[in-house]
């Protein structure tokens, strides 16, 4: 219904038919296997100390998608934001206020432009947190998560809050209202 494309790797010269419908980034899925595997390989062998880690997904509510959808930039802020919350949340749960977590985030688009934007962050972070002199404090086993929920909400609006009235203040000064 909405064509296709021949596609040939170069690598490989695997070649196959996508749909223009298809959302994969990757289009020859060995060569991406090949990729993700390197990838992992490379965070556990080079990046993410041996201690326990945990997957988190820090998502937005519907209502505040539009605002990432139509200010991609903005994007790139929302890692911030969930670094913040995740360092003070653990703080609090292990009672260490100079200790840091470890945090490997990705940002995900997923979902068609126009219909469901999605904007969310994966994050791989240590199962605790790291002292200054290195050790490792892992946090306790029952964590409660709605804390962490709302504070990561309500710093995002404020965000959106904050960024809106200084777009508005930039956009006053150009055409000459605060003169």
């Amino acid at each position: 219904e909405k064509g296709f494309a021949r596609v040939r790797c170069p690598e490989c010269r695997h070649e196959f038919l996508v749909a223009f419908s298809c959302k994969a980034r990757w289009f020859c899925p060995s060569c991406h296997q090949k990729k993700v595997l390197f990838f992992g390989e490379f965070l556990a062998g080079d990046v993410l100390a041996p201690v326990p880690h945990r997957h988190w997904i820090l998502a937005l509510p519907k209502m505040l998608r539009p605002y990432f959808k139509f200010h991609r930039a903005l994007l790139k802020d929302l890692c911030r934001i969930a670094h913040q919350c995740l360092t003070e949340y653990f703080r609090s749960a292990v009672g260490l206020p100079e200790a840091v977590p470890a945090a490997f985030m990705v940002i995900h688009t997923f979902g068609e432009y126009l219909l469901d934007f999605h904007p969310h962050l994966h994050a791989l972070v240590a199962d605790g947190l790291f002292d200054p002199q290195g050790g490792f404090h892992p946090l306790p086993e029952e964590i409660v998560l709605w804390p962490l929920e709302e504070m990561f909400r309500r710093r995002v609006i404020a965000f959106l809050v904050a960024n809106q009235a200084a777009s508005a203040a930039a956009k006053g000064k150009e055409t000459g209202a605060n003169a």
